[in-house]
Parts: C-alpha cells; structure tokens; sequence
C-alpha cells in the first residue's frame, strides 16, 4: 500500500491544489453575488470556463449495419429488471 501511495503522490497533490483551485473560484462567485438571483448563464460560464462542466457535444446519431438477427430482435435486459440487479 504504500508503495501505490507513493507512487500517486505528487499527482494527488496536484488534483487536489486543482480541485481547491476551483473551489476557491466557485466560493467567490457565490460570494460576490450574494443575495441575488441566480445568474444561470452567468454561472455555466464560470463552470465552463473552470473545467468543471464541459460543452455541450454536438449531437450524433448511430446506426448499425449487418447485425445479426439474435442481437437485433431479442431484448436484452433492461435497466431495472431482475436480470441486472
């Protein structure tokens, strides 16, 4: 364990001084506009800006080709089904 420590160490420390980076950036925002309803734009851009949400991606559509009928006609289990859980 200590080795997997080390091994990490000095990148953990630069993730975290990033994250109180960011932290301290977002508290004073808060801070400087106390009382005032929440600016949304205003407030995704210091996100956006920060690194701390990305844009939205363009959006893209899949499609598939020469699936054999086994995967294409047959569900699969479902998000919440006894199956997954």
């Amino acid at each position: 364990m200590s080795n997997i420590l080390g091994k990490f160490a000095a990148e953990n420390r630069s993730l975290l001084a990033e994250r109180e980076r960011i932290q301290t950036r977002i508290d004073q925002w808060h801070k400087a506009n106390a009382g005032n309803a929440l600016d949304q734009k205003a407030y995704q851009a210091l996100l956006l800006e920060l690194g701390y949400i990305l844009p939205e991606p363009v959006r893209f559509k899949i499609q598939s080709k020469n699936v054999d009928a086994e995967v294409a006609l047959m569900a699969g289990p479902t998000v919440g089904s006894s199956l997954t859980q």
